[in-house]
């Protein structure tokens, strides 16, 4: 019997003790989340952005510091950190603002393994105030990726350029399906997109316009 109780014990202990060392393990990792996302809040300047998108971008990194304090997993924190890094830097800049084409990028998710696949969209606004006759060479929107990333899409090119009439206040989007490759290396990456076209209808007095998108972080694991 007292052997049955000291089993009971010990086993007792070790759940403890495993829940201890998990629970401290969290917090530390929770901990180090919290810092990178304090650093990289720090890092954008006030000067740079209006009063509403500076006061949304300290309300986006409260709400995910208060988030990644209820996060139950790593993977929840990671999450959380680098989603809301995606949408601090989503906010429009005074120099975007004072931009005639503003383009941003969204995903469908952050945290992939290797053959996962990623939703891409790109949104090109006109914010030019006026209507713009542009000419689009083989697509609008081409997709960066940072050197290590190893990928395949389902993009389709168009080989004909084509026009069309982009209205003021107006927005194009384009999607792309982003394939993860099995060897894949572990580690964060970075997305980016770039619009390319003509104003004019590509007629005389062209002008070749380029718009870089936002920076999306993409964590494999």
């Amino acid at each position: 019997m007292k052997k049955i109780y000291l089993i009971i014990c010990l086993m007792l202990f070790s759940v403890i003790f495993i829940a201890c060392n998990f629970d401290e393990e969290l917090s530390k990792y929770k901990t180090n989340a919290k810092e990178s996302l304090d650093v990289f809040v720090a890092s954008k300047n006030v000067d740079d952005y209006n009063e509403e998108n500076w006061l949304a971008i300290i309300d986006i990194g409260v709400k995910g510091r208060k988030a990644i304090n209820s996060a139950k997993s790593k993977t929840r924190i990671d999450t959380v950190k680098y989603g809301t890094m995606n949408e601090i830097d989503a906010i429009y800049s005074k120099e975007d603002d004072m931009k005639d084409f503003i383009l941003t990028i969204s995903i469908d998710q952050i945290i992939v393994t290797q053959g996962d696949k990623i939703t891409a969209i790109a949104t090109l606004n006109n914010h030019s105030g006026k209507t713009q006759n542009i000419t689009i060479l083989y697509g609008l929107i081409s997709w960066q990726y940072m050197e290590g990333w190893n990928y395949y899409t389902e993009k389709t090119v168009h080989n004909i350029p084509w026009n069309e009439v982009f209205l003021e206040g107006d927005i194009m989007t384009s999607s792309e399906v982003i394939w993860v490759e099995m060897e894949q290396a572990i580690g964060t990456y970075t997305l980016q997109a770039i619009a390319m076209f003509f104003l004019n209808y590509g007629q005389e007095n062209e002008e070749k316009i380029i718009v870089k998108s936002n920076i999306l972080n993409i964590l494999v694991q």
